[in-house]
Formats: structure tokens, C-alpha cells, sequence
């Protein structure tokens, strides 16, 4: 009976329940699973959480979801957030940014995968779009980088006009030379 239910409904039921018990229901089947993350992350964003740090953060098509998740349930509260050592792609990376317009720190050390290419943020529209979601940006860390390049790193601090604090503690910079 319960699986014929629509996810919205589950979602809307597993929300009246504590935490504990929710956890005990996703256990049921699949659709309860799903239901009780769902009744999670509403429950965070109504919390109105501030600060977030995500590990492990890689390319995948799940992890895609679970950031646009957070994007749209936490981001509008989001003054910190921290990616360090993951590996987000930059349709990932930009989705998650563009969700969170409150943002006043950033953590992207050691996010190697996003500042190798030197292309991050290489169209203007999504240069602009950035720019908007990052202009009460005061802090942005890019320790640890390995291959910085100068054209993303360049990209990236123009995105954000109130930057007050920049750590690039061992970052390794590659330079393109301009014409002669």
C-alpha cells in the first residue's frame, strides 16, 4: 500500500517524524529511502543552515543531484561553504554557486579538477551569472592547488568584486603566454 504512495506524500508523512525514526523507516524499501532524504534536506533547508562543508565531492551523476539539491534547499541561507579536496565538475560547481547568492566564504582548496582545464568559467554568460551569485564574496580559499591557471584563477577572483581574503598557500600557477 505504502509503496503506491507518491514520493511527495512519503516526503510530506516521514517529515512529522524525528530524525531516529526516520532513519529506521528509510530502511523499509527504496521509495522510503528516497522519501526520508527528501524529508532531510527539507527539513535543512527550514533550519536555515548557514555553513556547509562537502567531502568527497566528485563528477558523478548522483553527486550532480545531491548538489543541486543542496543548492536549491540550502543555498538562499548559505554564507559558507567548503568543496575542499573534492572534484566537481564545472556544470556542478557553477549550479551549486549559482544557488547560493549569500555566499561570503568559499573553499575550493585542493579542487584541482576544476582549475586545470584553464577553462573554468570561459563563457562570458556564465562568467556573468557567477559573478552575480559571488558578489558578497569576502573569502575564497584556493590552497593546495596543483596547475593553477592563470586564466581560471583570473575568471574566478574578477567573479568576485568584495573578495577581502585569498589564500593561495601552495598553489603551483601555470602561466599561457599572451602573443609576442
Amino acid at each position: 500500500m505504502a509503496e503506491s504512495l507518491p514520493l511527495e506524500m512519503l516526503t510530506y508523512i516521514l517529515s512529522f517524524l524525528p530524525l531516529s525514526d526516520q532513519k529506521e523507516a528509510s530502511l523499509v524499501s527504496w521509495a522510503w529511502y528516497r522519501a526520508a532524504q527528501n524529508a532531510l534536506r527539507e527539513s535543512l533547508g527550514l533550519r536555515g543552515i548557514c555553513c556547509i562543508s562537502l567531502a568527497n565531492v566528485d563528477g558523478s551523476p548522483t553527486l550532480y543531484q545531491v548538489l543541486q539539491s543542496v543548492a536549491y534547499h540550502l543555498g538562499p541561507h548559505l554564507q559558507s561553504l567548503s568543496l575542499g579536496g573534492g572534484s566537481p565538475t564545472e556544470a556542478s560547481f557553477v549550479a551549486l554557486i549559482l544557488g547560493c547568492p549569500a555566499l561570503c566564504v568559499l573553499d575550493l582548496s585542493g579542487c584541482n579538477s576544476l582549475f586545470t582545464s584553464g577553462t573554468l568559467l570561459a563563457q562570458p554568460e556564465m562568467a556573468q551569472s557567477v559573478r552575480q551569485a559571488l558578489s558578497g564574496l569576502r573569502e575564497l580559499n584556493l590552497a593546495g592547488l596543483r596547475d593553477l591557471a592563470d586564466l581560471s584563477f583570473n575568471q574566478l577572483s574578477s567573479c568576485a568584486p568584495s573578495l577581502e581574503c585569498l589564500s593561495l598557500a601552495y598553489c603551483h600557477f601555470t602561466f599561457e603566454l599572451g602573443p609576442a
